[in-house]
């Protein structure tokens, strides 16, 4: 409504829900040097891919700003970072990784319902996530849910990956999402090029495939927050295993050092 004012969540809406929706938060000019600092990925691709037709490919980045100026500066940089310190409280916080995520239209993978949590080598869960749209998203072309409260079932559970090798037999596996939605108060927002959904990493997510006509470019900034420790455990991401290593970290260290840096 004209003349309404807007409330902008904050930190008790995230506590509360583990995953809220901010608007604008990335202006014109950013979105527009990561949709080019995307398409160069793209055309150098080291990431994964997703997906029997490769033109529908679901392509998946994780540390690009290990390679690329733009996405270094955006995180480290461009303020994106007030955002995590706003929502958890606290200052100190560092860069653990960014993740490019392209999905393709006419058919690349839906994302299976996760918690970002068993996927990392760490132990310890103050980690956020803040997933920045580069496109407009809808459920058509991929847009996430989160179940509400989620990141407050005090369980760290395994999901269907869509990689092989990340299974974790020794955990609980999420529960049937889909077949109960009635159960669950899911949560998603239709984002425009610049909005954030950012999310805490226990809090069960997915998204349908996208079906569409209409790209969904994504990047997610992983943030740490608090007393996480390297913990290089099986069928977690060997990729954030290795920059650990390359880090000089041992089992038990906290991610510390230039390769998980402080944001200005």
């Amino acid at each position: 409504m004209s003349g309404e004012s807007v409330r902008v969540p904050d930190r008790h809406d995230f506590d509360r829900d583990g995953a809220v929706c901010l608007r604008g938060v990335v202006g014109h000019d950013w979105v527009e040097r990561l949709r080019a600092a995307t398409e160069w990925a793209l055309e150098h691709p080291v990431g994964m891919e997703f997906g029997a037709d490769a033109a529908a490919r679901y392509y998946a980045e994780l540390f690009p700003w290990r390679r690329h100026t733009e996405f270094r500066e955006f995180s480290l940089s461009s303020g994106v970072a007030d955002v995590a310190r706003r929502l958890t409280g606290t200052a100190d916080v560092r860069l653990f990784y960014d993740y490019l995520l392209v999905k393709e239209p006419g058919g690349s993978p839906a994302t299976p319902w996760h918690q970002d949590q068993p996927y990392y080598p760490a132990t310890g869960t103050d980690v956020c996530s803040i997933w920045v749209a580069l496109d407009e998203v809808t459920s058509a072309n991929g847009g996430l849910e989160y179940v509400q409260g989620s990141h407050r079932w005090g369980k760290i559970l395994t999901g269907q990956s869509m990689q092989s090798g990340f299974d974790r037999p020794d955990l609980e596996a999420i529960p049937d999402i889909d077949a109960n939605r009635r159960s669950y108060k899911l949560l998603s927002w239709d984002l425009r090029p610049g909005d954030c959904v950012v999310h805490h990493s226990l809090t069960v997510h997915g998204g349908p495939s996208n079906m569409s006509q209409q790209r969904r470019r994504g990047l997610a900034i992983r943030w740490l927050y608090g007393d996480v420790r390297f913990a290089p455990l099986q069928n977690t991401s060997p990729q954030v295993a290795q920059v650990a290593r390359e880090a000089g970290l041992e089992p038990g260290d906290q991610f510390r050092g230039a390769l998980f840096p402080v944001p200005t």
